[in-house]
Order: C-alpha cells, then structure tokens, then sequence
C-alpha cells in the first residue's frame, strides 16, 4: 500500500469528480496515473439493480438528472450524481462507495455513535478501530478557524458541522482527520490526515447503497483540495457513449496522464464558483447558429460571481437550454431533420423519433461554441435511444441554471488544466481509450 500526505491547495477542481478505481501510480515528482470509472448502474456498482432493463435504469438516469438540475441554485440534491467512488476510512481502512457531490465542500460518512443514522448497506464508521482517528480540535477563540468551514463551530472542544442540502436531506456531527485510502482490483494508495466529516445525526433522500458523500468543490476542506499535490492541477476524463456506460463508464487521469494535447484539441477558459461553469457563445446547427446572447440564461449568484453561463457536469445525465433557446434549437432541429416526429414524446423529453434506423438517416452537425473552442457534437452526443421504440433530443428546457450533461461529453476526452484555468476537449474512442 503506498501512503501520502495530502498538501493543502488553491484551488483544485473535483479531483474525484466521477472516479472510482486506481489502475496504476508513480510516487514522484511527474507522476500520473489512471483510473476506471464505475457508473451507479454498471454491475460493479452497488447500485446496480439486475432486475431492471437498460431502459429502465436509463429512465432512473433521466430522472435523478432532473432533480439534480432543480437543485443547482442552491446545493445540489444529496442522492445526485452518476459515478462513484470507492473509499475506505481509518486505519486499517472500513471500505464502502460514496457518490461524488461536485457542489458539496465536505467529505463526510456516517459513523459511529448514530443519533439517527439512515439505513444503509455499509455499517457507519467506527472510529474506534482506527489507529489513526483524531477529532479535530478547537477552543472558543479560535472557533474552529483551523478546519477552513464555514459552517464550524465549536461544541466545546471539538470542531462540529451542520450541511443541509437542497432536498432537505441534513448531515450533522464532528470533523475528525484520519487516513482515507482508494482501491483498485490490485493496489490501494492512502492519503494520510484527511479532513473529513463524522456524521452522528443524517437523514433524508439518501440511498441505502451510500454512506456517505465524496465533497468535491474547489473551497479548501473539498478532498480534491486537500490532495491537489497529488494531482498537480491536472486531470482529464473519457466517458463511454451510453450503449456502452453500464459495462464500462470510461477512464479518469491524473498528473501527467491527464494532460490532453495533440491534434484536434480545442480549449476555453474555466470559470469557477459553486460549481464548473464555460462561457458558451453560441450553438450551431447544420449551417444555422443562435447566438446565445439573444437568449435569457438563468444564473445563479455563485456563477455572477465565478463567470461563465453553463456548468458542466459529469452528474447531469442531461443537458440543460434555457426556454427560450431550447425552443428555437428544437425548431432548428425539426426542420433539418427529415423523419416525422413522434407525436407524443416519452417523459422527460420533448423531440422523440422512431428509433428503427434513426441512426442512419442525416442529422446536422451540431456545434457548440464556447469562448475560444467549437466542440462538434457527434449525434450520440445529441440524441438517445430511450426505448426500444423511440430515440429523444437529449436536450431539455429549463428555467434554472444551464447544464452541459455527460451525454454530451461522451467520446471526448475532456482534459482541466487548474493551473491556466482551461478546459480542453478532444474526440476520442472513449471505449478504446
């Protein structure tokens, strides 16, 4: 087992946005290393149901995507997100999965004592077996400043910590520093002196399958920023098209390994608030562009403040118009492509076609255009196949913040740069990559 101690950063976008298992690490100064993927739904996931079709699991997909957007404003939902991550607390360390949070700062799982814990598939953590367990102390004066939370404080002697989410779902308990380590079929890497949540009082529309969430913000108590010197500001993602996702999600780089260059590859600043914003400039269709400042986007106070108009978000299944310019790419869309519509369109969508050889019929090049970088999208980037009758525009409308969603990112490699603030796009088999 090789052993780190995590160096406190600036700011380092979520290290483990969508990560799960560790494939290969070089302890130096250039190191990289990659890992495997697990979606919620793939049979490695503790997720995964064998009683439901893809298309039922894809439909689940659809509808946590849709309250994980209605959430945006404020926290995110506390069930949300597609890929996760498998932990282990203490040492030696008691394994369960987590899912990642990208709008949540703290790291935290339940544990030991419960005032009231939900039921869940993993035992709470008893920090008793840990060798290595250690409250975090405080005194009145300082209240807590050491733990880098805003919403600390000091009960007496021991920092403690309340989040609520926008569900209403809650976690409450001590911040404590122990030993977290990640696992891979052959290895496992443990960061030493992690700063992390003990939750003893945590309800809400948490899942059985979880223990907890993976906080992974740029804010300084997020895990990403507490292992930036592990990373060194880098990392890239490749995500499996979705009539792959279920068997093999893709592939996660850091260091080195997740620089992406070469032929193809366009860049555009990231701007950073609460969550990963772009500045997306306009969306062409075929030889037909809207630009989008003719149209509203809804923006929360957190993107005003970090810049951009649209997250992007591995969590989101979906991506997300705002009304008005997903009502004049709709129109666009219908009028190029030549195959009657359905008339009535399965939930939650809006624009649904036969799925019978839809794939082979003509339709437009869609681009969207951020500041600085056109990223073509391939028409499994812009439609799904939701049934086995029907394929939808992967596109919906809404009312509140904009969201690029994973479908559209499948089959790029998709590289952040923290350290010149760029996001880089570059097509890519993602299932060879």
């Amino acid at each position: 087992m090789k052993i780190f101690s995590p160096s406190a950063a600036f700011v380092s976008v979520f290290f483990f946005m969508f990560c799960s298992e560790l494939s290969s690490i070089e302890a130096n100064n250039n190191y990289g290393f990659t890992v495997n993927l697990i979606h919620r739904d793939s049979p490695e996931s503790p997720f995964y149901n064998p009683n439901l079709t893809h298309f039922q699991r894809l439909h689940n997909t659809f509808e946590r995507s849709i309250e994980r957007s209605r959430k945006f404003a404020s926290y995110l939902v506390a069930t949300g997100g597609s890929y996760l991550i498998k932990i282990g607390y203490g040492t030696p360390p008691a394994e369960s999965f987590a899912v990642v949070d990208t709008g949540s700062e703290l790291t935290w799982t339940q544990c030991l004592p419960c005032l009231k814990c939900f039921p869940s598939k993993f035992p709470p953590f008893n920090t008793k077996t840990s060798s290595t367990f250690r409250p975090l102390l405080c005194n009145p004066s300082t209240n807590c400043q050491n733990s880098n939370l805003k919403n600390a404080s000091c009960k007496p002697m021991i920092c403690s910590y309340e989040i609520g989410y926008g569900d209403n779902s809650y976690t409450r308990g001590n911040l404590v520093t122990d030993t977290i380590t990640l696992s891979s079929r052959s290895q496992k890497i443990s960061f030493q002196n992690v700063i992390f949540g003990c939750g003893h009082d945590n309800a809400g529309t948490y899942d059985k399958f979880m223990s907890g969430i993976i906080g992974l913000t740029t804010k300084k108590r997020s895990l990403v920023s507490q292992l930036n010197g592990f990373m060194h500001g880098k990392f890239s993602f490749c995500l499996a098209p979705f009539t792959q996702v279920f068997r093999e999600a893709g592939k996660l780089s850091f260091g080195n390994e997740g620089i992406v260059s070469g032929p193809g590859v366009v860049s555009t600043p990231l701007y950073i608030g609460t969550h990963y914003n772009l500045n997306l400039k306009a969306v062409l269709v075929g030889t037909k562009s809207l630009k989008v400042f003719d149209y509203h986007f809804p923006m929360n106070h957190t993107m005003k403040l970090g810049g951009g108009n649209i997250v992007i978000d591995s969590g989101s299944t979906l991506t997300y118009f705002p009304t008005t310019l997903y009502a004049q790419f709709e129109r666009m869309m219908r009028s190029q492509i030549r195959v009657r519509p359905l008339s009535r369109p399965e939930k939650p969508f809006y624009l649904c076609y036969p799925a019978r050889g839809f794939f082979n019929i003509p339709i437009p090049i869609v681009v969207f255009r951020f500041l600085g970088a056109d990223v073509k999208l391939r028409a499994t980037n812009i439609f799904i196949q939701s049934s086995p009758s029907a394929v939808c525009l992967a596109i919906i409308p809404t009312r509140n913040d904009a969201i690029f969603g994973n479908i559209a990112q499948t089959n790029f490699l998709v590289g952040y740069n923290l350290i010149k603030g760029i996001v880089s796009f570059k097509p890519t088999d993602c299932n060879r990559y």
